[in-house]
């Protein structure tokens, strides 16, 4: 079998296009994609990879990962040219996944206890104007806090809306809308907006001044 551009593809360049996968580290999606069964991947949890098997005579390559147990699998024809473009960028497609520092996790602690009665805690939009002109929303009643156990699960959901840009959740509201902390060189510590709708949001805000919005 040859490819559409007349070229037989080896185990070689399978290798090649994998090289950045460890088996039993963590990964997530990052970029959407389409695999050769036909399902489209737009975000995964934490999928831990447990290797890959190429078949030379049907140009098939399988990667193999498990996520909370349950076993992942993702098949690429390797001669089909939107799934070659896809390989040959998996490292965007593909992610390692992003676990807290024990640094960061010490300094979420204190919005843990803030959180910890279950109430709720009340945040004003118009204390932020850009958010103010972004959303339609007076207020914003953040209902949850993601606790240390599940922020590297629920950043690997939000990865394809939040990884590259280097922001991690922390508040959701009953409607999806979070607060994401930056942990890049640029954005350390600040705090963003961030919903399905209307996009990523920066508050020009850190934590120590959200703990204090959220407490007043």
């Amino acid at each position: 079998m040859v490819s559409e551009h007349g070229q037989q593809h080896s185990s070689s360049d399978t290798e090649l296009a994998v090289r950045h996968l460890v088996v039993g580290n963590a990964y997530c999606i990052a970029k959407s994609f389409d695999d050769a069964t036909g399902n489209c991947w737009h975000n995964a949890g934490l999928l831990y990879f447990c290797g890959s098997e190429f078949d030379a005579a049907k140009q098939w390559l399988t990667l193999s990962f498990c996520e909370e147990d349950m076993p992942v699998t993702l098949s690429f024809v390797v001669d089909h040219l939107k799934q070659q473009q896809v390989l040959q960028q998996l490292p965007d497609y593909l992610v390692p996944a992003m676990f807290p520092s024990d640094t960061l996790t010490q300094q979420l602690a204190p919005l843990w206890q803030l959180l910890a009665d279950g109430s709720g805690k009340t945040l004003p939009v118009a204390e932020f104007s850009q958010l103010g002109s972004m959303i339609p929303d007076t207020q914003l009643l953040f209902t949850e806090a993601f606790q240390q156990d599940e922020l590297a699960s629920i950043a690997a959901r939000f990865a394809p809306f939040l990884y590259h840009a280097q922001y991690l959740p922390l508040l959701t509201t009953y409607y999806d809308q979070l607060l994401v902390i930056g942990y890049g060189a640029s954005n350390a510590n600040q705090i963003a907006y961030f919903d399905l709708d209307f996009g990523l949001c920066p508050l020009n805000c850190d934590l120590p001044q959200l703990l204090q919005q959220l407490q007043d």
